[in-house]
């Protein structure tokens, strides 16, 4: 979901589920639960920058039917996740 705050401001939001079951490996089968939130600014001079905060929280089903928690949080501008631009 994208919300325009203001003309050179937009607000994100985003819940991703997500499941992998492999019978043949009932370890390796999974839930999934991602949701985000996110900003970007565009300035005068055609510079955007962006932010975002990721959740995560995977479920490892194993083979007693027990579940594993993993659970990572990260928060970085988006321009970290690119390559730089050639000059």
């Amino acid at each position: 979901m994208k919300v325009a705050i203001a003309d050179n401001l937009v607000a994100r939001a985003d819940y991703r589920f997500r499941t992998r079951l492999y019978p043949q490996s009932r370890s390796l089968s999974f839930l999934e639960h991602a949701p985000s939130l996110g900003a970007s600014l565009t300035l005068q001079t055609k510079t955007s920058i962006h932010a975002d905060v990721f959740y995560g929280n995977k479920q490892f089903l194993e083979t007693r039917m027990r579940t594993t928690n993993v659970t990572s949080m990260s928060a970085a501008p988006d321009a970290a996740a690119r390559p730089p631009m050639a000059a």
